[in-house]
């Protein structure tokens, strides 16, 4: 059997991240599998050159005028969209190459046109990291319009918008071109799965559901004193640690949320001796006031540091307004630091409420400095949840678990 990953990214990135895992862990288990991005194929033997993927001055422009065509269409809704409008060549190259399935992933960001991936002649997994493939330009639906469950009618438009329905455009694209393509859904969570199911693009066709994994030996509990000393990190201090990717500038993982809560705790508990640590965080666009101490660490790349710096912390929070999986809350758990979030997406999945960790009301951040207090109030509960929190994540997220299910998802699409 032979695999082909396609992938937008090749350095950083959750969905790369998670895409990489996931390809490493079949590649060490001797499947034959290759991985191409935009920029490069990852393999012994490379995929042949002379499509756009390998032409950086391309592909940048093709980004740019992607950029300035969705300013044609401006609503108040802030979130991340993508086109996937220009042709690459790609799935000429794919029809006439020998491999037996076409793993896609996250393949935004004009690395292949929405007509191009409908003319792929091979079967097709399709692992979602995002709610674009049932939606029209839009990644997420933080505002919940819910177009992509009635099929962006033109009496449904419920935030202010200027200009052509670009989404419904795209929407009416996605529905001629992929009618009969041979996709079979993988979702990491049961909420992105029943998004799939009700969507009016996608609601007959088959839907897996297999979590983001991990490396559980590479993220495993450290001591979290050591892990201090090793970081340099305040000894007897509360530490409540806060990350994701663009953590501090992207509205969907809730740093003004995480700010308000802060506030609160500090308000009502002026006695804790706590301090926040910020990482995957970009340079922050505005000062911030806050009245808890916060500490900034930038990107982290390296997953061993990453690991030691979950389980230096006593907790884990998590804001978000939408999650499709909670890649950095099922990392935490993997480092048994409980973790203190809202009751959404993929999320529910991950934590147990009250078991290894809290889920808080959505978007209410009283509700969530009650559960940190709740978290932090009882030592040798909180211990318990990290231990809880730890098994958890070895039974469910383990990748070479992760791996397995792929492998049988293979067969199974292959053989039907």
């Amino acid at each position: 059997m032979k695999v082909l990953f396609l992938s937008t990214s090749s350095v950083g990135g959750g969905a790369f991240i998670a895409a990489s895992r996931i390809y490493s862990e079949l590649r060490r288990s001797d499947m034959d599998v290759t991985m191409l991005t935009r920029a490069k194929a990852f393999a012994d033997i490379p995929l042949p050159k002379g499509i756009y993927n390998y032409r950086p001055f391309i592909r940048r422009l093709l980004s740019y005028c992607e950029r300035m065509i969705a300013k044609i269409y401006n609503d108040s809704n802030p979130i991340s969209r993508s086109l996937n409008i220009f042709p690459s060549g790609l799935a000429n190259l794919i029809n006439r190459s020998n491999y037996d399935l076409i793993h896609l992933h996250w393949i935004n960001d004009e690395m292949m046109s929405i007509m191009e991936i409908g003319l792929i002649n091979k079967p097709i997994v399709w692992t979602l990291h995002d709610c674009w493939a049932f939606s029209g330009t839009e990644h997420h639906d933080i505002h919940q319009t819910f177009r992509w469950k009635t099929g962006y009618n033109k009496s449904d438009q419920k935030l202010k918008s200027f200009g052509i329905d670009l989404d419904r455009w795209l929407w009416k694209k996605k529905q001629i071109y992929w009618r009969n393509s041979p996709f079979h859904f993988v979702a990491p969570s049961n909420w992105l799965a029943n998004r799939i199911k009700h969507s009016k693009l996608f609601r007959n066709r088959p839907v897996s559901i297999i979590p983001n994994g991990l490396d559980t030996e590479v993220f495993r509990p450290h001591n979290k004193q050591s892990a201090r000393d090793r970081l340099g990190l305040p000894k007897n201090q509360t530490i409540l640690l806060f990350g994701a990717m663009n953590s501090t500038n992207d509205p969907i993982k809730g740093f003004d949320l995480l700010i308000k809560t802060l506030d609160i705790l500090a308000d009502n508990n002026s006695h804790i001796n706590a301090t926040a640590i910020v990482f995957g965080n970009l340079p922050l666009e505005k000062t911030i006031s806050c009245k808890m101490p916060i500490s900034y660490k930038g990107i982290i790349k390296d997953d061993r540091l990453l690991a030691m710096l979950y389980s230096s912390a006593d907790l884990m929070l998590t804001p978000s307004r939408q999650e499709i999986f909670g890649q950095c809350a099922s990392e935490a758990l993997t480092c048994g630091t409980p973790v203190c979030a809202f009751k959404i997406g993929g999320l529910t999945d991950i934590i147990d409420h009250m078991q290894n960790g809290y889920l808080a009301q959505p978007y209410d951040p009283i509700d969530l400095a009650h559960g940190i207090q709740w978290l932090l109030k009882d030592k040798q509960r909180l211990a318990e949840m990290g231990r809880n929190a730890r098994a958890k994540a070895v039974e469910c997220f383990d990748q070479k678990n992760v791996a397995r299910q792929y492998r049988d998802l293979y067969k199974q699409v292959l053989n039907s």
